[in-house]
């Protein structure tokens, strides 16, 4: 649900601006693991792909509708 809900405000913001969503556009950590990539260098390629794309956006928008502020978020 999050996925799909993601995408589609992600969809609805690309008509006016570029868009980068972790879920797209970062290195998913299943993906690296099963091009066999270790765990642990996996979560490191994920996090340096999403502070990548997070270096880029100015301004950044999070959606804070859940019980806890998404571990991906900075306040």
């Amino acid at each position: 649900m999050e996925r799909s809900f993601n995408l589609a405000v992600t969809a609805r913001l690309e008509r006016h601006i570029d868009v980068f969503l972790p879920q797209r556009d970062g290195g998913l950590l299943m993906q690296h693991v099963k091009k066999e990539i270790s765990p642990d260098r996996a979560a490191g390629l994920s996090f340096q792909t999403d502070e990548i794309g997070d270096g880029k956006l100015t301004p950044s928008i999070a959606v804070l509708d859940g019980s806890n502020i998404d571990e991906g978020c900075r306040v």
